[in-house]
């Protein structure tokens, strides 16, 4: 970024907001009307640029808009770029709200019609050009043109002059006051009202939903917290000159009552705000799933702990054991999760096993030991565990894990699965991970680059293996990561039941 304590904004400079959609404009535009004048300011929402002749376009000293970077060829004067960045899991929440709260909107009646997640799949899918520019990297494609964060941290590092994250436009604010000689502004953030409140029951995030997101998104993903950190950078550089006057709820002014993973062990790419309400979420579909309450569940591939918030904070009166094959994380949980009432009724184990893109210095299966006795849990939970393995590898640890359930117990477990009808020919074409290639008799790939990022298994293969390790069937919950389907549910889920010993 360009901003530096030394260099000041003047009359020679011509200062472009590029607004990503649904991140607080009003605040930036308050701001420089008050340092320029209104008649100074000009909204190019709808390319009403193009209609202005020089002599008009010389009297505005800022333009703000839904535009991408180069509108600055206009003037003739060097250009002050300016933008705000969000998480794109916040962002999409936002956007869906906006359209079911705002009766005037294009997609009020469609969003109306549809949940969170059913609105999310229309909008992936969709062939309407309007709802299709709010997904795939809009705010990369914003920043430089491209969907790509490479080139659009090039643009960041050299062409713009402050770009913050939308939980830091308080600091982003004083920093632009400072610079154009005006006291510290003393007034919150206008939050535009949105149909979260009003329509709770349709704005549950499913876990699937955040991953086709975040798959989607990837780049954004990264976009935003890189600007996170380095605006942080130059934050604190300009902290000595600034009188710091935070709105209550800024980020630096929020207190967290709960301690939760940081955000580079959440590789989910969770908000700090909506770690929690996916927990909540996780740990109330595993509870429903089991026909009576479990008293002791093994959560397999624990990651972060989200499963385990999520029943402590529902008051869950079992015992809980969480393993995974990410150290890092099963250490922090280790020293940080139970440290209140819940400590002993919540424990976390590091499980070094083999896993070609997971843990490649792992040791094989067969060489360890879990320390657990046989049969002492009566609820297992594998989600997005057997999503990531080969079929040998699958077998294996389904053959190994059984183990622990007692009879009568149940298995939750989440899998991409291939109806009977599936051919690689013929595949949907809206699938989010068409199959790319067959690895092994059963099991195909989307990713030829990385196979173990998507694995998908023919559906009579999983019923055959689960029925010969004494494994019935109780539900299954398909998945829209195929076809679209009536369904909150990403992967396939299956609810399974140990019936021998």
């Amino acid at each position: 970024m360009l901003f530096t304590e030394e260099y000041r904004i003047n009359a020679d400079h011509v200062l472009i907001h590029i607004h990503v959609p649904l991140t607080d404009a009003s605040a930036i535009r308050e701001l420089f009307i008050e340092a320029m004048g209104k008649d100074k300011y000009f909204q190019n929402y709808n390319g009403e640029i193009s209609q202005l002749n020089a002599d008009q376009l010389a009297g505005y000293g800022m333009v703000a808009g839904h535009f991408g970077y180069g509108i600055h060829q206009q003037f003739d004067r060097k250009p002050i770029y300016l933008s705000i960045v969000r998480n794109p899991i916040d962002r999409y929440i936002s956007t869906y709200a906006a359209f079911l709260s705002n009766p005037q909107s294009r997609l009020h009646k469609t969003a109306m019609a549809e949940d969170i997640n059913s609105f999310l799949r229309l909008g992936v899918d969709s062939p309407l050009g309007y709802f299709k520019s709010q997904f795939n990297n809009l705010q990369c494609r914003l920043i430089c043109g491209e969907g790509d964060f490479n080139s659009a941290r090039e643009f960041i590092d050299n062409k713009f002059f402050l770009v913050c994250s939308h939980e830091q436009v308080a600091q982003m604010l004083q920093m632009l006051a400072l610079n154009l000689g005006l006291p510290a502004p003393r007034l919150a953030l206008n939050e535009s009202v949105d149909g979260a409140s009003l329509f709770p029951e349709k704005m549950q995030l499913s876990e699937d939903s955040i991953a086709l997101l975040l798959e989607r998104e990837k780049e954004d993903l990264l976009l935003f917290h890189y600007v996170e950190q380095v605006f942080s950078q130059r934050w604190l550089s300009a902290l000595g000159q600034i009188e710091v006057s935070e709105p209550a709820h800024s980020s630096l002014a929020t207190s967290r009552a709960e301690l939760i993973p940081p955000q580079e062990l959440r590789f989910m790419g969770e908000t700090d705000q909506g770690f929690l309400p996916l927990a909540d979420q996780l740990s109330s579909d595993v509870l429903k799933l089991n026909v009576v309450p479990p008293k002791a569940i093994l959560d397999i591939g624990c990651g972060y702990g989200r499963v385990a918030y999520g029943l402590r904070r529902a008051n869950y009166s079992g015992s809980y054991t969480g393993f995974d094959i990410l150290e890092r994380q099963i250490k922090w949980l280790q020293e940080n999760f139970n440290v209140r009432e819940s400590a002993g009724k919540y424990a976390f184990h590091h499980f070094n096993t083999y896993n070609e893109r997971y843990n490649p210095n792992g040791c094989a299966l067969e060489d360890i030991e879990l320390p657990f006795p046989k049969a002492s849990f009566d609820c297992l939970v594998s989600l997005s565990v057997f999503t990531h393995m080969y079929e040998e590898d699958l077998i294996k640890h389904i053959r190994y894990l059984k183990t622990f359930i007692c009879a009568g117990g149940q298995w939750i477990a989440s899998f991409f699965i291939l109806p009977q009808s599936f051919t690689m020919d013929e595949q949907p074409v809206n699938a989010v991970y068409p199959m790319r290639k067959q690895v092994s008799p059963n099991s195909y790939i989307s990713d030829l680059e990385e196979p173990l990022r998507v694995i998908a298994y023919t559906e009579s293969f999983l019923h055959k293996l689960i029925a010969n390790e004494g494994l019935e069937i109780v539900r299954h919950l398909p998945g829209n990561w195929l076809q679209r389907q009536n369904t909150n549910s990403f992967q396939d889920w299956l609810v399974l039941r140990r019936t021998t010993n």
